[in-house]
Formats: C-alpha cells, sequence, structure tokens
C-alpha cells in the first residue's frame, strides 16, 4: 500500500490524483467512511474477466450506522449497454455510490479529466463525476448484485440524512446541469445525437421499463420525420418486449 497525501481539495480533486497515480488495470473507489467485504474485489475481478466488454462494474451496499438495509433493492446482475444519450439528456444516474463503483483505469482517466475549476464545484458528491461522465464518454456499464460493503450513515452524511434546503437543491441541480453540458461539448453531442436512441436502448440486453420510458421520451425530442419515428418507437418496444419474454422463458 502506498499513501499519497496532498492538500484537501475535496473529493473530486482527491479521485483525480488518485487516478494519476493508479498504475493497475481496473481502478475501484472507497470512501473513507466506508469498507469492502472480504472477497469483493476478488468478485469484481471475476467479473472483468467473464465480461471483458464491461468498462464499469457497479454493486450494491448494506448500511452501517445510523440505518439499516440496502443501498438498492435490485437483485439481479444485468448488462447495462451503453447509456450516453441516457446520462447526458436524460439525466439517468446508473451507477452506484462511489465505494461499490469501478471502473477500467482508461476510462477512469478520461472521467476525471475535467477543468481544474470543477473541483470547486464537486467537494463532495464527486461519484456523480463518475456515473455520469463514464456514461457519456462511452462506458459501457454491469450492475452485481453483490454487497460490495458497508456504507455507513450518520447525521452528518450529505444526502442521507441532512435535509437540503431549496437553494442547495437547486444549486445541486446547476452544477449537474454544467456536468452534462461539459461533455455534451466534449463528446460532440447535440440535439441530432438524439436520432440513435433506438441504437443505443439495443445495446441493453435487458432492458427494464424504466430504461424504455426513459428512451422513448428521448426519442420524442429526435429531429426526425414523425414515420421515422413511429417506426424507432415500435422497434424499441419490440426489442423490449422480446428480451423480457426471453428472460421469462430462462426463469
Amino acid at each position: 500500500m502506498r499513501l499519497v497525501f496532498k492538500e484537501n481539495g475535496g473529493q473530486l480533486s482527491a479521485l483525480a490524483a488518485g487516478v494519476a497515480e493508479c498504475r493497475g488495470d481496473i481502478i475501484c473507489f472507497l470512501d473513507a467512511d466506508d469498507f469492502w467485504e472480504p472477497d469483493y474485489l476478488a468478485q469484481l475481478a471475476a467479473t472483468y474477466r467473464e465480461h471483458p466488454e464491461a468498462d464499469l462494474v457497479f454493486a450494491n451496499l448494506r448500511y452501517f450506522g445510523a440505518r439499516e438495509g440496502y443501498w438498492s433493492t435490485d437483485t439481479c446482475d444485468r448488462d447495462c449497454g451503453l447509456t450516453a444519450l441516457a446520462a447526458v439528456f436524460g439525466r439517468q444516474w446508473l451507477g452506484s455510490p462511489t465505494s461499490a463503483l469501478s471502473m477500467r483505469s482508461t476510462l477512469a482517466r478520461r472521467v476525471v479529466d475535467l477543468p481544474p475549476d470543477f473541483h470547486a464545484d464537486w467537494r463532495t458528491r464527486a461519484d456523480d463525476c463518475l456515473v455520469f461522465g463514464a456514461a457519456a464518454l462511452g462506458g459501457r456499464k454491469h450492475y452485481r448484485s453483490i454487497i460490495a460493503g458497508g456504507y455507513r450513515s450518520h447525521d452528518a452524511n450529505h444526502w442521507l440524512s441532512v435535509p437540503e434546503s431549496r437553494t442547495d437543491a437547486l444549486a445541486y441541480i446547476y452544477r449537474v446541469q454544467r456536468l452534462l453540458a461539459h461533455y455534451r461539448l466534449k463528446c460532440g453531442f447535440d440535439a441530432k445525437s438524439l436520432c440513435y436512441c433506438k441504437l443505443e436502448f439495443k445495446t441493453q440486453p435487458t432492458p427494464n421499463r424504466e430504461s424504455l420510458h426513459l428512451y422513448l421520451k428521448l426519442l420524442r425530442q429526435a429531429p426526425m420525420p414523425w414515420i421515422t419515428r413511429v417506426e424507432h418507437n415500435l422497434s424499441m418496444r419490440r426489442h423490449y418486449l422480446r428480451k423480457q419474454n426471453g428472460a421469462k422463458q430462462r426463469n
């Protein structure tokens, strides 16, 4: 273990400094007040070996401290496919808190390569940068229902326990808006990109109902002839129903 010390610049600043020092192929993130289960890293390594197409793997966490239970109720592993349009236009937050996130180092370096003035925006909740950034940059996400470890809940937790004022809530919305605007510009996304909703949706082997509804909503904003929009709409619905029926037959 090698410790790297720096001036306190907040969470995003620390993530960027840590990623810059990493030499491995996979980077796992762990907040200071959380912990990993003893077999979590071994299970992650197996996941990346079995799914070489995966760029980011996120898992579940169990609360400890001021509350009990689990962060997610999803008990099914799944390949989430590509989700760039869902993230930058639909603000889809598809991931987990920092301590259950991991990604390939090549992607992580690109994700934390943000302008220095963003560090002040993300002194806390920088897992938003990891989750949104990985999606916008074309990372393929996989969800594992394994328990990565413990997620501490305490009275001073920034978003679990401390009620946000309306001003703080709006300021957070603006921060996310600036982040997504940065990625739209960096990755060359514009309104015409929404014409690819159907193709992106079909990268999901087993899409859920929420994902279908989000992509249908984005499709309505795509600048295309109405007949083409109808064709894409029906194609996405067929993909969803076919995959759902296939999953039921396997079970």
